[in-house]
């Protein structure tokens, strides 16, 4: 691109940035918004390159595209950049694990996003690193400091808000109030029509409800139907992780064969994603069901992943 940029100058005499404002124009309607954010950004026309990347962020980052999706948002300079792409570092740094820079970048958001939508999911991200962290009850507060101020109009942020909720309440030992949030934000996500949060809710009540109560087979029956939704989405984050929990049920009930073809289907979408942590997993219990197959002893069950 950068070459034939340049014979165009030298052929017609056209100013550089205008030569790249008509190519991302012409991108931009044939549907090829990468392209056209790379042509803006050498055309130094930054709020076109930041409202093309608010339109396409999220479905890159639902298909897991995170190294492309991170490039992207980088190349826009940071004292250029809007605060949602901001946010959506660090949403990509959360998954990665890095959340000590996921924090910074949250707060960095929550600075400069206005309205209930940006508070929302910035206040959500801080309590998600809490929750990684093991601060469980400040993770709580947060979810429901939300929940206590987000108008009834936001369902999706409300169905988010939810989901967490029940994530925290069941870490905590609280199953009635986990499964009445988890059944809150599942039926908000079919209402509003949001696969991927019925998706994760699924895979949610699956396994840190079902399974965790021995109730395997409804534990299966709802990991399957996430699994649909995840590939319908094309959400490979999910749909590694509700492998890795059909794997997890299957070893259970002493499926071993089972649970060793879900894990390696897990373990390569994790592979093909670069999603260390979840890949991780699957090779932890992928060694354990090998360990037990040949000394003949139980499974150490291991630790589940949400």
């Amino acid at each position: 691109m950068k070459e034939f940029l340049e014979k165009r100058l030298k052929e017609e005499g056209i100013e550089k940035n205008t030569l790249c404002i008509r190519g991302a124009e012409a991108y931009e309607k044939r549907g090829l918004f990468m392209d056209a954010v790379e042509l803006y950004i050498e055309a130094n026309s930054y709020k076109k390159a930041n409202n093309i990347t608010k339109k396409i962020v999220e479905d890159i980052y639902n298909k897991s595209q995170l190294n492309t999706l991170l490039s992207l948002i980088e190349r826009i300079p940071q004292d250029k950049r809007d605060p949602w792409l901001t946010y959506w570092i660090a949403r990509i740094y959360e998954v990665e694990g890095r959340w000590d820079d996921a924090f910074v970048y949250f707060e960095n958001a929550e600075k400069k996003l206005k309205g209930i939508k940006g508070w929302t999911r910035v206040r959500r991200g801080k309590a998600i690193i809490h929750f990684r962290r093991g601060k469980y009850k400040e993770a709580l507060s947060l979810l429901e400091e939300i929940l206590s101020k987000v108008p009834l109009t936001y369902k999706d942020e409300i169905a988010d808000t939810c989901y967490f909720l029940s994530g925290c309440c069941q870490t905590l030992g609280e199953l009635d109030k986990a499964i009445s949030y988890a059944e809150k934000s599942l039926s908000i996500y079919r209402e509003t029509g949001n696969k991927i949060g019925e998706s994760k809710t699924l895979h949610h009540l699956a396994l840190n409800i079902h399974w965790t109560k021995g109730q395997f087979e409804e534990g299966i029956r709802l990991a399957k139907s996430s699994l649909l939704l995840a590939r319908e989405t094309e959400d490979k984050q999910q749909a590694s992780r509700t492998l890795y929990t059909l794997a997890r049920i299957y070893e259970t009930k002493g499926e071993h064969g089972m649970a060793v073809g879900t894990l390696q289907e897990g373990l390569e979408i994790a592979r093909e994603i670069s999603y260390p942590g979840i890949e991780c997993y699957h090779l932890i219990l992928l060694a354990d069901i090998h360990y037990n197959e040949t000394s003949g002893t139980e499974s150490l069950q291991g630790r589940p992943f949400s």
